[in-house]
């Protein structure tokens, strides 16, 4: 896969932070940077970490980064966090997990019913249900390499988590500003979740002329999906699941730019 460098992208592990943003908090992964405007929204970046062991989702909320050079960075990224939901003091996490999984399959799975679902979002926001992220005990942690080679970045995570625990390791840039993908020359707009069955994907955004490829391996379990709403949700991307029984995950990303 070849393609012209884009001279105004570099890469970055400083992630600009707002308070108002849901994963706000959270250890994320590499952000690109183009013209001096990150794009990394409210997503995960490149390489970011996710965990999830039985109905618990576990968030990194710390890492050390042991080596960074212009074109290589290594880093541990540690599994040591969940996500609550407060009422200002109170925690409703259980009244708002139960209310979530009864409405997330139609969020899902339904254009008829999804507006439902973001007016139970927007309706949270107003009266100010917060996520606070809670440190436990380290359940696990993944190594990441990233290797920068102009407008590419090659990623390879090896995991150390126990085996029943999936590890999904996501790819979000700001869904404002990339808006669709591109599969097989055919334009696909993005629901909020979506199994992958093409290998090569395109993430496009028609504002900035650039668009984001993902070059994976073909057993790799792939899904995409957007959320933008208000100021508390801004992702668009592309997450690929560890193979069950393998600890190495390697993919690349290509950046280029758009006629």
């Amino acid at each position: 896969m070849m393609s012209r460098p884009v001279e105004r992208l570099f890469f970055t592990l400083d992630t600009p932070s707002c308070p108002l943003h849901e994963i706000d908090g959270v250890v994320r992964g590499l952000v690109p940077v183009l013209d001096g405007l990150a794009l990394i929204g409210e997503g995960m970046g490149l390489g970011g970490v996710v965990g999830i062991l039985g109905r618990r989702t576990l968030f990194p909320l710390t890492a050390e980064t042991h080596q960074f050079s212009s074109g290589f960075i290594s880093r541990e990224i540690q599994l040591n966090g969940v996500s609550l939901k407060y009422l200002s003091k109170a925690c409703v996490d259980k009244p708002y997990r139960k209310l979530k999984t009864l409405l997330s399959p139609l969020y899902l799975q339904s254009k008829v019913f999804r507006p439902l679902y973001i007016m139970l979002m927007a309706g949270r926001t107003l009266i100010r249900v917060k996520s606070r992220y809670i440190r436990l005990k380290k359940y696990g942690a993944v190594h990441m390499m990233y290797r920068i080679n102009g407008s590419e970045v090659e990623v390879t995570a090896r995991r150390e988590t126990p085996k029943s625990m999936r590890i999904l390791v996501a790819n979000e840039l700001s869904g404002r500003l990339f808006t669709h993908l591109m599969i097989d020359g055919v334009k696909k707009f993005l629901p909020p979740w979506m199994k992958l069955e093409n290998r090569d994907v395109e993430l496009v955004s028609p504002s900035l002329k650039l668009s984001m490829i993902i070059d994976r391996p073909d057993d790799v379990k792939s899904f995409a999906g957007r959320e933008v709403l208000g100021n508390r949700l801004d992702w668009a991307g592309i997450s690929l699941e560890f193979p069950e029984e393998e600890d190495i995950l390697h993919y690349r990303l290509v950046f280029k730019e758009l006629e």
